[in-house]
């Protein structure tokens, strides 16, 4: 049975190695997947000398997973060289440029072929994969080189394929690794009682990282006056969906409240579509950072460009994460570390487990609608005993989890030196 899945699993990549370059001509993303993976791989900065770790993540969030763990690697074996790999664009075009290794280039498509020749032009002494976006072919060959082979901040639940009857290349793959690091001890017992693999529960790189950028955070004097001293809450990672929520509240709140609003989408499409729902006055970030008084009544700034949104969350009281009304949740955890209350929409929240935890503790709140948003923003900002603990809890909730990257690489010690 594992053989009819390898071919057909090898036929499904044939077959998107034909319809891509088509969808390419139609489809932004899909051009810059299949153009990101043309041409020849580059080895000119390949040092042979020293020993290579390989990275591979799926996109940015799995990045922010991965990189504590490159920077710590850097910092305790600096003879190491380090590839990073992206399996999508959204990831790879925003840290192309990432100093933290030595080279960043796309994952090529995954066939034997590809695995094979990837393993013999670099040369991986050990490779780390962060949480998911499992590739057979590009797994089970550093199995078959007997290559140490870590996946770690992995996160299983039951409904999920390792645990089907119809799972077998996908349970082939988990059995290739040599070391599994897990968030927590329901994942170590689904895979002992299911799959009979070992694993350690080591936690979730994240908040590592979400606590390195709170004690680094980047401060902006221009969103500082935006502010001018009046209550202020964010809203991040925003998509339409999220804004329409809170509406009701952006107008009953109207000159009482300053707003940050940081879309997931930073196109101009996307803008203009946010400023028109807008029930108040709006300000984009760049026009008030040209001429901050281009708009004195203003009570929205609306965030268009990125790389500030994780230092954004400290001007705060509280956090609006978006994400949940959509596929899924954004990162909750780069809000809560400034210890300020969480909200975000309902149902698709579920499958996260640091929301599922956040609510527990006290720090968040899932809002299904707008009656529920104002509901639990009229309380938060207006009790201040419920608001001191919601915020206490939410503080108190991500730096009780830092360590997981300590943790790793002391287990991984006598591979490394």
């Amino acid at each position: 049975m594992k053989h009819i899945y390898i071919l057909l699993y090898n036929a499904v990549w044939r077959l998107a190695g034909l319809l891509l370059p088509l969808l390419a001509l139609f489809h932004e993303k899909i051009r810059r997947f299949v153009e990101g993976r043309r041409g020849k791989w580059a080895k000119h900065w390949r040092d042979y000398s020293r020993p290579l770790a390989w990275f591979h993540v799926s996109s940015l969030g799995e990045f922010e997973q991965a990189r504590p763990l490159m920077e710590a690697l850097r910092a305790h074996y600096p003879h190491y060289q380090i590839l990073l790999t992206f399996f999508s664009p959204s990831g790879y075009e925003v840290r192309k440029d990432y100093e933290g290794a030595d080279h960043v280039a796309y994952l090529p498509y995954d066939t034997p072929k590809n695995s094979r020749l990837w393993y013999d032009t670099y040369r991986p002494s050990i490779v780390f994969w962060a949480k998911y976006d499992y590739w057979y072919h590009f797994i089970t060959e550093a199995s078959r080189r007997k290559l140490p082979l870590i996946l770690f901040s992995a996160l299983f639940r039951p409904g999920q394929i390792f645990f089907k009857p119809w799972g077998a290349l996908h349970k082939a793959m988990l059995h290739a690794f040599t070391h599994i690091f897990v968030q927590d001890s329901r994942s170590k017992q689904l895979l002992k009682q299911h799959l009979g693999i070992e694993a350690q529960v080591a936690g979730d790189t994240r908040f590592d990282r979400v606590c390195a950028i709170a004690r680094q955070r980047r401060r902006f004097p221009e969103i500082e006056r935006f502010i001018d001293g009046q209550p202020c809450w964010v809203a991040g990672s925003a998509w339409k969906e999220d804004i329409q929520v809170m509406l009701p509240w952006l107008r009953c709140q109207a000159g009482k409240q300053k707003v940050i609003i940081a879309p997931h989408d930073t196109g101009e499409t996307m803008l203009k579509e946010i400023e028109q729902l807008l029930p108040v006055p709006s300000i984009r970030y760049s026009q008030w950072k040209a001429q901050p008084q281009a708009a004195p009544q203003a009570t929205v700034l609306l965030i268009d460009c990125i790389g500030m949104l994780a230092s954004l969350y400290a001007y705060g009281k509280v956090a609006f994460v978006g994400g949940a009304f959509k596929q899924g949740l954004h990162n909750i955890l780069e809000s809560a570390v400034y210890g300020i209350p969480v909200l975000f929409g309902a149902p698709h929240y579920r499958k996260f487990r640091e929301a599922q935890e956040l609510i527990a503790a006290g720090g968040a709140f899932a809002v299904p609608d707008a009656r529920a948003f104002e509901a639990c923003m009229e309380r938060l900002f207006g009790d201040e005993a419920a608001y001191r603990q919601a915020a206490q809890a939410a503080h108190a909730y991500v730096h009780r989890h830092q360590g997981a990257t300590a943790r790793i690489l002391h287990c991984l010690k006598p591979l490394l030196a």
